[in-house]
């Protein structure tokens, strides 16, 4: 057992909920991991037994560049399903950080586990909000989501 990440990969993309933000694009930083069985290749010290970082790469760079989203957390499915269903990983975990937010300055971050097998690929997996110090569940989303939604307008009390 074992794992492969990529952390802190910069890409450019056309995801946001505002047309301004999908239309410009945004800078997003990815950290993606892969749970692993790494034994063969720590055996054989052969790239064919195992995962090339590099193609784990392109993979997510696909998704970014040529899909679009509202949400990261749509996004953060999208990749780990894609990476579940090209690479035998055992669990992916991405996390998504959104650089150039449109409020006062800061980042937020979007954490979202899938497992194989579990819920098919394409099940809620484990998703996991941060910004700043506020951490929003699924149990809070339509709260939280409200709230973001005042803040951008201007009206948040």
């Amino acid at each position: 057992m074992g794992a492969i990440r990529l952390l802190s990969v910069p890409f450019f993309g056309h995801h946001g909920v505002s047309r301004a933000e999908r239309e410009a694009g945004t800078l997003l930083e990815l950290d993606v991991e892969l749970d692993l069985d790494l034994a063969p290749a720590a055996a054989s010290d052969q790239v064919r037994d195992t995962v090339n970082y590099m193609d784990i790469h392109e993979e997510v760079r696909a998704v970014v560049r040529d899909d679009r989203f509202n949400l990261l957390e749509s996004l953060a499915a999208t990749v780990a399903d894609r990476l579940l269903a090209r690479f035998d990983a055992r669990r992916v975990t991405v996390r998504i950080r959104k650089m150039n937010l449109p409020l006062s300055g800061g980042r937020i971050e979007v954490e979202l586990s899938r497992e194989a097998g579990a819920h098919g690929g394409s099940g809620p997996g484990t998703r996991r909000a941060i910004a700043g110090r506020t951490t929003r569940r699924t149990a809070d989303r339509t709260t939280a989501r409200n709230a973001a939604k005042n803040q951008l307008r201007g009206t948040a009390r």
